[in-house]
């Protein structure tokens, strides 16, 4: 199986950077979570922020940090996200990559409001 068909075969959104936020990879579902309407590979992360195609970075905050950072994150589709970013060093401890996971919060939210609404029914 290659790298491409595993990161396919997730259902969570997948973006990977390297070590200057620039995009190298992601996954069909990043795009469809997201609702981003253009091509990102080779983009910097920073230019999606002054585009407006996304309101904050997971990945600006591990690159400035070099530790796994959480944000919620509101796209353009108007899904609410959890992205966790993770860094990936080399063998030297030197920063790599940022691999970011992003799962849709809108399934969640739906069963939370769903038990709170079952709550005050009883």
């Amino acid at each position: 199986m290659t790298f491409r068909a595993m990161i396919s075969s997730i259902s969570d959104g997948i973006y990977i950077t390297d070590s200057q936020g620039d995009c190298v990879a992601h996954n069909e579902a990043f795009l469809h979570i997201t609702g981003i309407p253009i091509n990102i590979l080779g983009r910097n992360v920073s230019t999606l922020i002054d585009d407006n195609l996304i309101s904050d970075s997971a990945t600006i905050e591990v690159i400035r940090s070099g530790q796994r950072t959480s944000k919620i994150i509101i796209y353009p589709s108007g899904c609410e996200a959890l992205v966790t970013g993770n860094p990936v060093f080399d063998n030297d401890g030197k920063l790599i990559n940022v691999v970011c996971e992003v799962r849709d919060l809108s399934e969640l939210n739906t069963l939370k409001d769903e038990l709170k609404r079952s709550k005050q029914l009883n």
